[in-house]
């Protein structure tokens, strides 16, 4: 029999920057309930994302710069395994360096829903963010990747078995409940959606599907993306898109909308294709954003995940070639909607259709992400309230966009579209959250108070409101903070 070593909780990622996407990490020093072995498991591996002017106004000459998890943390033992929620690149980013760090054992496991299996690769090869990992280090993470079959329980080292909970923000993204030899179980949440989207349903209350044995007694990990009401419903924000989209289309316009590759670039297809149908106008995917739609339409992981269409002229979505096909369909008359990448409009494709499309007065341009301060999509919604100021009062004038191109640097352009930023995120706020750990403690744990909560995945305010509102749900409440370690 082993000596029994101290279980613990090391957050080895966070930020509090809010213009920044956080890295999500954390560390679960667990011993099996037979104590005859003690893992360590890594629960995500993101990295944070930064964009920061190298001279002139913010915005001119952007650099990407990727912060990852301090491994040196760590110490000597090595990570045993790798449980990814979801494969957005806060949340797995920081692969490639954790296998370079050396603090990756080497017959470790990745562990994740199959769509995040098959999605992976996209995230890690990302050419724009993967400046401190070669080709050769993600192929090696994809080596390791190991499949979760379905939600419910998974044994993912011998003796450790963990449940896993659908949880709404993504296609196969989940949540999961990890066991300690001393009989506690915590559970991380990952992040979280509450509403429905075509992709997937929200989040069920543990009270309606969990199993009791897996009901946590300690939250470590959470999503606190948003405070309370600091977020339009998502049903609302949607409705307005379709309702632009709409009157846009109806005055022939072409949409361009600029998405996140994975999650909101195959659901704004479904969501628009009830009025491109009544219409008789196409939808066309641009960038990697058929990739994932495909990864999703051919591997359900939950029942709440959603059922997709085959992408052709059946469905009416389909998908854009390569760069001389999308010149093609921009120079044909009338209608059509483009969904593209880069969602803050730095990169890829949609630096073409702002190029060509800007300067046109019947194209529409839609901003359907979070927009880093600086990037082409936020200027670019700043550059819009002055034209609209300007067309009212000066319509013989044409206002002028600055924007970044990746191969031509900064560049000019008259601005006659439109352009606007609908808020699709597929985060709740913290009323859905406090909905959520009200359940547990309340209905499944018959008022017993958690022992603890780690707050994560948020910015100072959203924390600071949590902190506050979560306090009566729990014995012990906890910053998140990066490098903080809490015995459990």
């Amino acid at each position: 029999m082993r000596k029994r070593e101290r279980e613990r909780i090391t957050i080895l990622g966070g930020s509090q920057n809010p213009q920044s996407m956080g890295k999500a990490c954390a560390i679960a020093d667990i011993q099996t309930k037979d104590r005859e072995h003690f893992y360590r498991l890594m629960v995500d591996c993101g990295a944070e994302f930064q964009q920061e002017p190298t001279d002139g106004e913010p915005g001119d000459n952007l650099s990407n710069s990727s912060i990852a998890p301090d491994f040196s943390k760590l110490g000597d033992r090595k990570v045993d395994a790798v449980v990814l929620t979801h494969f957005h690149y806060d949340h797995v980013g920081s692969l490639g360096k954790l296998k370079i760090s050396g603090a990756l054992k080497a017959e470790a496991p990745v562990i994740s829903s199959p769509q995040t299996v098959y999605g992976l690769e996209y995230t890690l090869r990302d050419e724009e963010m993967s400046d401190y990992h070669s080709v050769l280090d993600s192929a090696n993470i994809l080596r390791r990747r190991m499949t979760i079959p379905r939600p419910g329980v998974c044994e993912v080292l011998p003796g450790l078995p963990v449940f896993f909970k659908q949880n709404g923000h993504l296609s196969g993204s989940t949540s999961l409940v990890i066991p300690t030899a001393s009989g506690n179980r915590g559970l991380i949440t990952g992040d979280m959606c509450r509403e429905d989207m075509p992709i997937t349903k929200g989040w069920e209350l543990p009270s309606e599907s969990w199993p009791a044995e897996w009901i946590p007694d300690q939250i470590w990990g959470t999503d606190l993306t948003y405070g309370s009401r600091s977020k339009p419903p998502l049903s609302e924000e949607v409705l307005k898109l379709q309702e632009q989209a709409r009157a846009d289309l109806l005055k022939g316009k072409k949409v361009v909308a600029a998405s996140f590759r994975t999650g909101r670039g195959q659901n704004l297809p479904m969501w628009l294709l009830p009025i491109a149908k009544e219409l008789g106008i196409p939808i066309w995917l641009d960038g990697s954003i058929p990739k994932i739609y495909r990864i999703f339409q051919g591997h359900r992981w939950s029942e709440r995940d959603g059922e997709l269409p085959e992408l052709g002229e059946n469905s009416g979505i389909m998908e854009v070639r390569d760069s001389s096909h999308r010149a093609a369909l921009l120079e044909k008359e009338g209608p059509a909607i483009f969904i593209t990448t880069s969602g803050m409009g730095n990169f890829g494709p949609i630096v073409q259709y702002m190029r060509y499309g800007l300067p046109r007065e019947d194209f529409s341009f839609y901003y359907t992400s979070w927009l880093a301060s600086g990037s082409n999509g936020d200027r670019l919604l700043n550059y819009y309230q002055k034209a609209i100021q300007l067309r009212e009062g000066e319509p013989s004038k044409v206002a002028r966009a600055k924007i970044t191109d990746p191969r031509d640097g900064t560049i000019i352009l008259p601005l006659r579209a439109d352009v606007y930023h609908f808020r699709l995120g597929a985060h709740g706020d913290l009323d859905e959250f406090a909905e959520f750990v009200e359940d547990i403690v309340k209905k499944c744990r018959k008022g017993r108070l958690l022992k603890r909560i780690i707050m994560t995945h948020g910015n100072f305010v959203s924390l600071r409101e949590a902190a506050e509102r979560l306090s009566v749900f729990t014995e012990e409440i906890y910053h998140g903070n990066e490098n903080t370690v809490i015995y459990v």
